[in-house]
């Protein structure tokens, strides 16, 4: 896949991505900064993880399926219930369940993609976003470029624009599950460094990810 590298100034949606994550990063390095702040979140984590220990295979049902959730719609984020899942699990458990959940709903909305069609992704995906993205995988794309595009786009359109492009699943469902990992892993860490009040590791992590927003439109992904 060859892309041209963008030098325009940054388009409404891109801005709109970039504050998104400095306003997360910025709570969060607050919230990890202020002592009064973390200790009553920390409290209210603590507070709930007795009803998912009292009962495992729902709490982790739930929890596989809320971060299912977040890699379809784009207004829910897995990162409000990382805390409860590192405390509940450790850190392997959770990034396990996450990345479960993660690769869940990339299938789900891939197959709404591929079996209902555009009449029904289009209450998902707004039909800029759509076409946007629509245009860079061609069908016959390996499963590099993929993976690629599943690492730097969105998880919350990509499934639905690749199922479609009735692209492979042979293809699809490796790509999907190596690149949701990665991002397991992180958000795992930037929770686990949350919890032990490390400021600098989820500030820098946070900075990484608006890194890969502008790597995105600098070289025409996210356009």
């Amino acid at each position: 896949m060859t892309a041209a590298v963008r030098t325009d100034r940054f388009p409404r949606e891109i801005v709109g991505r970039i504050l998104a994550l400095a306003a997360v990063m910025g709570i969060v390095g607050a919230l990890s900064l202020s002592p009064r702040a973390h200790a009553a979140f920390v409290a209210v984590v603590h507070a709930i993880t007795p009803f998912v220990a009292a009962f495992p295979i729902w709490g982790a049902v739930i929890f596989a399926a809320l971060a299912a959730l977040s890699s379809m719609l784009v207004f829910f984020s897995s990162v409000l219930i990382v805390p409860i899942g590192v405390v509940a699990w450790g850190p392997i458990g959770c990034a396990l369940l996450l990345w479960a959940g993660w690769f869940t709903g990339g299938v789900v909305s891939y197959t709404i993609g591929r079996r209902l069609g555009r009449p029904v992704v289009r209450h998902f995906v707004a039909p800029d976003r759509f076409e946007r993205y629509n245009r860079i995988i061609p069908r016959t794309a390996p499963l590099s470029t993929a993976f690629l595009l599943q690492l730097t786009l969105p998880s919350d359109v990509m499934g639905y624009v690749f199922g479609l492009a009735a692209y492979p699943r042979r293809k699809f469902y490796p790509a999907l599950a190596l690149a949701e990992l990665p991002y397991a892993i992180g958000t795992v860490y930037a929770g686990t460094a949350f919890l032990e009040q490390n400021a600098f590791v989820v500030m820098a992590l946070g900075a990484a990810a608006i890194g890969v927003v502008v790597w995105e439109h600098r070289h025409g992904l996210a356009r």
